[in-house]
C-alpha cells in the first residue's frame, strides 16, 4: 500500500473472545457417523454449512419461524441430491431430480413466508418440524433409511450466546475438516447468511475524534473474518446520509483479524473541500459504506460517538446480550486491538427499578476509588454531575469519600419514606430526584460536566456546557437480565465495580442492600 498513514497488524483469533462477539466452540458432530459422536473428517463434499436454529423473534412474530438450514455442493461438480433426506431433527426429502451445482447452494427454512420477508428469496424448501432450541441432532441421509451423509449433534454450555437466540446463526469455518466443536463459530451477520458464504465484516472498531496537532483524528477498522478484505473504492464518511466522501485507495486490502487506520491526512487531506471531513469531539458519527448507495443497498457499519477528552479513543464492545457499544477506552491502541473501556472510580452499584410496591425506587452511586472525588466542575463550581434517567443533578459542593455510598430516589418516594423502608443509615446520603424509573426498560447513566465552548453552528454567542459519560446501565426486564428483580422484592447489584456497567452479565438481583 502507498498510503503512508496506513497502519496494520494482525491478531490470532482469541481476540474473537474479548470482542465478545460470540465466536468459540459450537457444536459437536461427525459427518460420516449417524450418532454425532463428533469424530471423523469430511469425506463428503455436500455440507452442512449453516443453521439458525433458535433465530431471534422479530415483532409478534416468534423466532421459530425464521429457522433455516444450508447446504453447500464444495465441489467443481454438480450433485445430485434427490432423494436425499433429512431424518432426525427435521424431516424433508428432496424430490427427484434434485441437484446442486458446484459451489451452489440449498436452503430450508420453516416458514416460506417469514423466511422471504426477510432475507428477500424463497426458500428452496420448507421442512416439518422445528430445530429444538436446546439441543439435538440433525441427520441428513442418503434416504429415509439409507446412508448417513451429514450428522451434527448441537447443544451444550460451549455455544456462543449470540447463536442462542441472539440473532446469530451457526457457520461452518472454512478451513473445517470436520464437525466438531472448533469447526463452527456465530455469523459474522445479524440474521445469518443463508444462501451464500459468510465472507466477514469490516468493522469500525476504534475513534480519535480529540485531538490537537500534532495528532490528527483516526478511524481503525478490523476485519473480522477468515478472508482477506479487499476494501478498495469503499467510502468513509461522518454522515450516515452522505456515504460518498473519502473513498478508499483501489487496492487496498486487510488481512484476516487485522487493522488499518485512516487519519486526518487521508479523509481531510484538503480541508473544508468536497468529500472531506474530520471529527468533532463533541460527538460524531463515523460510517463505512461498501459503496455510494450506503446502508439503504449494500454493507456498512458506523460508531456514534459522545464528547471525549483530549486523546481518548472510543472503542467497539459487544455486551453479552449482543448490543455493539463504543465506550472510552483504557488507553489508544489504534492498529491493534483494544484493550477494553475504562471504567472510573464513582459507578453505579445498586438499582432498584421496580420494587414491589412500585414506589420505594432509588439508584445508588458508590465512590469505589481510594481519594475522593468531587461531583462538580472544579473550576466552574455550579457544573455539577448528573444523573440521567432520574433527571437529576447534584447539588452544588458535592463530594464523595473513599468508599462512599450514596442514594438517589424519586420526590414522590421521598427520601424519608426510602430511608424508612429499607432501614437505611442516617450516615448515608439520598438524594431526591425529579424523575422515576421505568418498570421495563431504562437507560441510567452518569455524566460528568466537560469545558463548555461556542457552537459556531447554533447561531448564538450562547455557551454550550458538554457532559462526558462516566458509567451507564441499560437494564431491562427481559433478555438476560435478572427477572426478580422485576417487581418480585429485588434490586439489580452490580457484581464487579471495575468492569463496565452496561452490560448485565455483570448484574445480579439481591436482596435490597441501599448504602451497604
Amino acid at each position: 500500500m502507498n498510503v503512508p498513514a496506513f497502519q496494520r497488524a494482525t491478531r490470532s483469533a482469541i481476540l474473537l473472545a474479548a470482542l465478545g462477539a460470540g465466536v468459540g466452540a459450537l457444536l459437536s458432530a461427525c459427518m460420516t457417523d449417524s450418532k454425532g459422536s463428533g469424530s471423523g473428517s469430511s469425506a463428503g463434499s455436500l455440507k452442512i454449512t449453516e443453521i439458525h436454529y433458535n433465530p431471534a423473534s422479530q415483532d409478534t412474530v416468534s423466532g421459530d419461524d425464521y429457522e433455516f438450514i444450508e447446504l453447500k455442493n464444495t465441489s467443481s461438480s454438480s450433485i445430485a441430491i434427490g432423494g436425499y433426506a433429512f431424518t432426525d431433527g427435521i424431516q424433508y426429502t428432496f424430490a427427484a431430480g434434485t441437484a446442486v451445482p458446484a459451489g451452489g447452494f440449498v436452503v430450508l427454512a420453516s416458514n416460506a413466508a417469514r423466511f422471504q420477508e426477510r432475507y428477500g428469496f424463497a426458500p428452496s424448501g420448507v421442512y416439518e418440524g422445528h430445530l429444538s432450541n436446546s439441543g439435538e441432532t440433525v441427520v441428513l441421509a442418503k434416504s429415509a433409511s439409507g446412508a448417513v451423509v451429514a450428522s451434527v449433534s448441537y447443544g451444550g454450555g460451549a455455544w456462543p450466546s449470540g447463536a442462542d437466540g441472539g440473532g446469530y446463526s451457526l457457520v461452518l469455518k472454512k478451513s473445517a475438516s470436520d464437525y466438531s466443536a472448533t469447526s463452527w463459530r456465530a455469523s459474522y451477520r445479524l440474521h445469518g447468511t443463508p444462501g451464500k458464504d459468510d465472507g466477514g465484516v469490516v468493522l469500525v472498531n476504534e475513534v480519535l475524534t480529540h485531538t490537537d496537532l500534532p495528532k490528527v483524528d483516526a478511524v481503525e477498522l478490523f476485519n473480522y473474518g477468515e478472508d482477506t478484505a479487499h476494501i478498495g473504492g469503499w467510502f468513509l464518511s461522518d454522515d450516515k446520509t452522505y456515504p460518498k466522501k473519502y473513498r478508499i485507495p483501489a487496492g487496498t486490502t486487510i488481512p484476516p483479524m487485522g487493522y488499518v487506520v485512516f487519519d486526518e491526512t487521508n479523509f481531510n487531506a484538503h480541508p473544508g473541500t468536497l468529500g472531506n471531513f474530520r471529527l468533532s469531539a463533541h460527538g460524531d458519527d463515523v460510517w463505512l459504506f461498501q459503496d455510494s448507495t450506503g446502508c439503504s443497498g449494500g454493507y456498512c457499519h458506523g460508531a456514534v460517538t459522545t464528547e471525549i477528552e483530549n486523546g481518548v479513543t472510543f472503542g467497539r464492545v459487544v455486551t453479552s446480550d449482543g448490543r455493539e457499544l463504543f465506550l472510552a477506552q483504557k488507553a489508544p491502541t489504534l492498529g491493534a486491538a483494544n484493550v477494553g473501556p475504562r471504567v472510573g472510580s464513582v459507578v453505579i452499584t445498586e438499582i432498584m427499578y421496580h420494587p414491589a410496591n412500585d414506589t420505594d425506587e432509588y439508584v445508588e452511586i458508590t465512590n469505589v476509588g481510594a481519594q475522593p472525588v468531587a461531583l462538580y466542575d472544579t473550576l466552574r463550581l455550579l457544573n455539577t454531575w448528573k444523573l440521567k434517567g432520574l433527571s437529576f443533578n447534584f447539588p452544588a459542593g458535592i463530594t464523595l469519600a473513599a468508599g462512599e455510598r450514596v442514594l438517589v430516589v424519586p420526590a414522590s418516594a421521598t427520601k424519608a419514606r426510602v430511608r424508612s423502608a429499607y432501614g437505611i443509615d442516617t450516615s448515608v446520603r439520598i438524594f431526591e430526584a425529579a424523575g422515576k424509573l421505568s418498570n421495563s426498560s431504562e437507560t441510567v447513566s452518569l455524566e460528568r460536566p466537560f469545558d463548555p465552548f461556542i457552537d459556531p453552528g447554533s447561531g448564538t454567542s450562547d455557551s454550550t456546557l458538554p457532559y462526558i459519560l462516566m458509567d451507564r446501565v441499560s437494564y431491562r426486564d427481559s433478555d438476560a437480565w435478572p427477572k426478580s428483580a422485576d417487581g418480585e422484592g429485588y434490586s439489580l447489584e452490580r457484581k464487579k465495580n471495575d468492569e463496565q456497567g452496561d452490560d448485565p452479565a455483570n448484574w445480579k438481583a439481591v436482596l435490597p442492600s441501599p448504602g451497604h
